[in-house]
């Protein structure tokens, strides 16, 4: 963008306004009675002038250089990593964290990345810390999960998909339509590494005249080559298990090289974690054990037993 010289832009309006005045005195001297000569002469110069003390004003209020980029980073302490500074919040400062929610955010995503959680790389904690502390304290690890996709916000040149590969949240109160399912298909597929091929051959769906809106869904798959047939009877607006589960063994069967684990609450946040202690790693995060159930801390996805929503007596067929 080139910056607007004032001095010209109003000595640029002006001669504009005497064009006009010019050109109605000579139409007005040679036709005394002509409306277009008077026009020009009074009605036009009279808007040019309002012309042009605008954009006078709007010269003088425009700056010589364009304000600095954002992106300008500080060295922290110690030597370490360059982190972007966050942009200006628009809607008041940036939020900030006292020192022990710092400390907190470093710890948790220390632990996630033990665990393998992270990919393609780990990101810099100070990257959380404007999102985390918008939502409050104690922090939480469901607090550091969820405000990835917030992180854009306060630092515009971070995408959130350089750390979230292995990474993925699927809601427990919404329509579970057929593409919805697919969805939820790639995000385990991917979630255990990507390595092994997962077929979606088809998705049937219809409705049973039984509470609570149930919906019959039979979901035919290929995980790596081998066939993989879910029916169930589940609900029209809330999340059944009985695809997570199953797909999570065929994937463990196929020799995929990540297993998949969940943490259960209004939203279920799952991950592609190495094979280890799962007690161990909710301990270091301040959760408790896992529970088969889903409501503990995280828990391996194959280890729990499926649940139709639409099915209170029946267990999901899976063959």
């Amino acid at each position: 963008m080139n910056p607007t010289n004032p001095r010209r832009s109003g000595r640029e309006a002006w001669l504009g306004v005497l064009f006009f005045v010019v050109l109605g005195a000579l139409v007005v001297v040679r036709e005394p009675a002509a409306v277009v000569g008077w026009v020009s002469l009074v009605g036009l110069p009279g808007a040019a002038i309002l012309w042009a003390v605008r954009q006078v004003r709007i010269a003088r209020r425009t700056p010589g250089a364009p304000p600095p980029s954002p992106a300008v980073v500080a060295r922290r302490g110690g030597g370490g990593p360059v982190t972007p500074l966050p942009t200006e919040d628009p809607d008041g400062p940036v939020p900030t964290l006292d020192p022990e929610g710092r400390r907190r955010v470093d710890e948790i995503v220390a632990a996630l990345d033990r665990a393998g959680a992270w990919a393609p790389r780990t990101p810099d904690p100070a990257l959380l810390y404007p999102p985390v502390a918008d939502r409050g304290t104690p922090v939480t690890v469901e607090d550091v999960l969820q405000s990835l996709g917030e992180v854009p916000y306060y630092f515009p040149d971070t995408d959130p998909t350089d750390f979230t590969e292995r990474l993925a949240g699927h809601a427990n109160q919404v329509e579970q339509w057929s593409d919805y399912l697919v969805e939820q298909v790639a995000d385990l597929a991917r979630l255990a590494g990507g390595t092994v091929a997962v077929e979606v051959r088809d998705v049937h769906q219809e409705f049973v005249d039984r509470p609570p809106h149930a919906l019959c869904t039979r979901l035919d798959l290929r995980v790596g080559g081998e066939p993989l047939v879910l029916d169930y009877l589940g609900a029209v607006k809330y999340l059944s298990t009985v695809l997570h589960v199953h797909l999570a063994r065929a994937l463990i069967r196929a020799g995929a090289p990540y297993r998949i684990a969940w943490l259960q609450g209004d939203h279920i946040l799952l991950a592609g974690l190495h094979d280890m202690d799962l007690d161990s790693f909710n301990a270091d995060l301040g959760l408790p054990p896992g529970d088969l159930r889903g409501w503990g801390g995280w828990t391996w996805v194959d280890e729990c037993e499926p649940v139709a929503l639409g099915e209170e007596d029946t267990p999901p067929i899976a063959r």
